[in-house]
């Protein structure tokens, strides 16, 4: 009796943990002390095709399960042109793990489609491509589908600090990136899942060069082209340029991140259509918000607080989006009081909605002093329900089960408990 007690205590006390844990949206993406390895001196690796795996004499097959492992290896390079390792055109796994790659501190001119960066992956026809806890500057993957990159330290490029390019299911996790021109950018790339990850003073050298459509977006996370069904969720992102922009496509879902401290939007949305602004917290920035272009999305939950000019700007040709329980505070105060402004918000765009129209609530804002809440803008749009409360939204839609799972676990155990005592009892058995 006693081993089941303890054995149903045990469990409690993990579901706790896993509970209190998982309420934590953004986690602070390190990786493991590399310098504490013993690292080996190697020349940078070149490999395009599978014969070259097995001349490098690289532990493993080159199967899913026996992938081939690249690790502990500290590659420097006097050729800012050269990568540390670049593998193409093989169909083995492989795994890039606990290596430092360097590369010379000299200037180089902006190139968006540079291959230049210390890993650089392409076609490789596999399913296990894993680039983990390595120190580099620059991460490439172009047309390699089903890859991880996480736990890497990713500073000093002044191209790109990750770059995925036509690549499908791409997980892009737990990585800290940094100094960087972009700091994770992501090309016509489906079902990319970008999770927190930590990046950080990502504002690029120049505003604009001849890259990609001749646009240069010096971002803390670039999403370019057809990059639909995305996720962006539980990043902290801190004092970059544009941080969150996007330029194109489907059903994005961006959600639980937190964005400071931003030189210019906090989030940019462009020709975007069907996708979820959800539970950000967007503060201290120029602007929080920005939507062009945008049809049919959602913007709710998030908390919008102490941005310089609009909390929120929706521009022209932006149609039938619906913002909703998000927490306006303190957004273009300065400009308010010199009536440049005169609301935290700004619509020019067609039918959008700021309420929900089933249970009539708005959204909440500090400045607000009559009803309705006028927003600016040419679309005189109105928040006909603002609210006086702020609604807290901290998790998705399976976290109430979560959060009374532990209480669940409890009764089970005690129903079950009194249930065999009183069987005991009425038998006439000892208990």
């Amino acid at each position: 009796m006693e081993k089941r007690k303890s054995a149903w205590l045990v469990l409690l006390i993990f579901l706790t943990i896993f509970f209190f844990s998982s309420k934590s949206s953004v986690i602070s993406a390190k990786i493991q002390n590399i310098e504490s390895l013993k690292l080996l001196a190697h020349e940078p690796i070149e490999i395009i095709c599978d014969q070259n795996l097995t001349d490098y004499n690289f532990p493993g097959s080159g199967t899913k399960l026996d992938p081939f492992i690249i690790s502990g290896l500290e590659i420097n390079t006097t050729n800012s042109n050269q990568n540390n390792i670049m593998i193409k055109y093989t169909t083995k796994s492989f795994i890039i793990e606990n290596c430092v790659l360097s590369k010379p501190s000299i200037f180089r001119y902006p190139n968006l489609l540079s291959s230049r960066l210390s890993i650089y992956i392409r076609d490789c026809k596999n399913d296990t491509v894993i680039i983990r806890n390595n120190l580099c500057e620059g991460i490439s993957i172009y047309n390699t589908s089903f890859s991880v990159i996480e736990k890497n330290e990713v500073k000093n490029s002044i191209d790109n600090g990750i770059l995925v390019r036509h690549s499908l299911y791409t997980f892009v996790r737990n990585n800290y990136v940094y100094d960087n021109g972009i700091g994770i950018h992501i090309e016509n790339s489906y079902h990319c899942f970008t999770e927190r990850n930590r990046v950080v003073n990502n504002s690029g050298y120049l505003e604009l060069v001849s890259g990609i459509d001749d646009l240069y977006v010096p971002s803390g996370l670039l999403f370019q082209g057809k990059c639909s069904k995305s996720i962006i969720q539980g990043n902290y992102f801190e004092n970059n340029r544009n941080t969150i922009s996007i330029w194109g496509g489907i059903n994005y879902t961006i959600s639980s991140n937190i964005v400071k401290d931003s030189k210019d939007s906090s989030i940019y949305i462009s020709r975007v259509t069907d996708s979820l602004i959800f539970n950000n917290s967007v503060q201290s920035g120029y602007r929080g918000i920005y939507l062009g272009s945008t049809f049919s999305s959602v913007i709710n939950y998030n908390n919008i607080s102490n941005n310089k000019e609009y909390g929120l700007l929706i521009a022209a040709k932006c149609e039938n989006n619906i913002i909703y329980y998000n927490r306006f505070i303190d957004n273009g105060i300065r400009l308010i009081e010199k009536g440049e402004i005169e609301s935290q918000a700004s619509d020019w765009g067609i039918n959008n909605t700021f309420y929900d129209k089933e249970n009539h609530r708005g959204n909440y804002w500090s400045d607000l002093k009559k009803i309705p809440y006028l927003v600016d803008g040419k679309a005189k749009s109105v928040d006909l329900y603002p609210i006086n409360f702020i609604i807290d939204k901290t998790y998705l839609i399976t976290d109430p089960i979560l959060a009374i799972l532990p209480l669940i676990v409890v009764l089970i155990y005690f129903l079950k408990l009194k249930y065999k005592r009183g069987f005991l009892k009425s038998q006439n058995y000892p208990q």
